[in-house]
């Protein structure tokens, strides 16, 4: 299972798992709850927000709060390649990945990026929003591994400097 989607996943069960523990208290009654259950509040849009806006916002904070405790763990570095669903590259990391195309093809070996994803919500060219971390390049679901970048070649392996 892809990071991305143990992420949705979890994020999913305990949104629902909060919603229902909040209503049994009478305290809560999202815009367009449907008949309560788990399809009628978590179904996304094709751009893959969230129809209920409240657990579009409810994502980006669980993304957000993963994100901030992952970047405060103790990280060892990393020598070789990394499982996506141990671990992510840093916020805008260029990292080499492999990558298993859903048609069978694969494996590939190529440079992307991980980064936080943007948005225009009106597709009017007007501000944006963060709609979390993905890869420049490809699917999430697709990318398997990654590996940092090795250093450059400098001087003293034969690479005249400016």
């Amino acid at each position: 299972m892809s990071n991305e989607k143990a992420r949705r996943e979890a994020f999913e069960r305990a949104a629902y798992n909060y919603y229902l523990e909040r209503k049994a208290q009478g305290s809560l009654s999202p815009e367009g709850e449907g008949d309560g259950s788990i399809e009628s509040l978590m179904w996304r849009q094709p751009n893959g927000q969230y129809g209920v806006l409240m657990f579009n916002a409810a994502w980006w904070g669980w993304n957000a709060a993963l994100d901030a405790h992952r970047q405060q763990e103790d990280r060892k570095p990393v020598t070789g390649w990394v499982s996506t669903d141990d671990r992510m590259p840093d916020d805008g990391q260029e990292v080499l990945v492999c990558v298993n195309y859903s048609d069978g093809s694969g494996p590939h070996i190529m440079l992307d990026r991980w980064a936080m994803g943007r948005e225009d919500p009106l597709g009017l060219g007007g501000p944006t929003i963060e709609t979390g971390f993905t890869w420049d390049n490809n699917d999430p679901l697709d990318v398997t591994h990654w590996m940092p970048l090795p250093p450059a070649p400098d001087a003293a392996h034969g690479i005249k400097g400016e």
